[in-house]
């Protein structure tokens, strides 16, 4: 019994010691790498919200904050389109064969009426001028920018001394993509408009 009691090896318990920091240093660095893949996105997309909040006649703003307290932490922004602009207020979008038939019924045509007045509309293009929404004249030119961009200079025209857009061709005519895809003018994506990311950004999801 006394000579069990002097069998101390320390080489060996200097193993064990070592071997249980290199342990501890394992289960650390696997918990810094694991911890924070375990985090869960919530994501929204932002237009839906807007919708939401016009559906209640809020203001996006807190309506986007309430989400955002609710667990919400990132809000999908997607392309911009003319049909997108005109439902914020940001564009006047109308079809040419909508203002002259509305013409031929006796409406004067609103802004577009100058336009109409000389004989500037064709049946088969659709018009855009700037809305009345904070904030359209840089949704303005922005689509202006992109529709140029997207269709090119033959079949989106402006006039010296006025703000109206004329993009040519039928709204419901398709614009082809490389994978056959058809998109109407009025729903082609124009690209990411900075209004709505600042307004991402102003609401805290960026």
């Amino acid at each position: 019994m006394k000579r069990l009691k002097t069998r101390f090896n320390p080489i060996l318990t200097v193993i064990m010691l070592l071997s249980l920091c290199f342990g501890l240093w394992l289960v650390y660095a696997r918990h810094q790498v694991e911890a924070p893949n375990r985090t869960v996105e919530m994501v929204m997309d932002y237009q839906v919200l807007r919708r939401m909040a016009a559906w209640e006649g809020l203001e996006p703003k807190p309506v986007l904050k309430r989400f955002q307290q609710a667990g919400i932490t990132t809000l999908a922004v997607y392309d911009a389109t003319l049909e997108r602009y005109r439902e914020a207020g940001l564009l006047q979008v109308q079809p040419g064969r909508d203002l002259l038939n509305a013409r031929e019924k006796g409406a004067t045509g609103g802004d577009f009426a100058p336009a109409l007045e000389r004989g500037g509309i064709r049946y088969n293009a659709v018009y855009v001028l700037p809305g009345k929404a904070p904030g359209a004249a840089t949704a303005y030119a922005e689509a202006l920018e992109d529709l140029r961009y997207r269709y090119g200079e033959r079949r989106v025209r402006t006039e010296a001394g006025s703000s109206l857009i004329e993009v040519l061709g039928n709204p419901e005519d398709a614009q082809k993509l490389d994978f056959n895809q058809t998109i109407p003018i009025m729903q082609a994506p124009l690209g990411i408009s900075s209004l709505e990311l600042q307004a991402v950004k102003d609401a805290g999801f960026m």
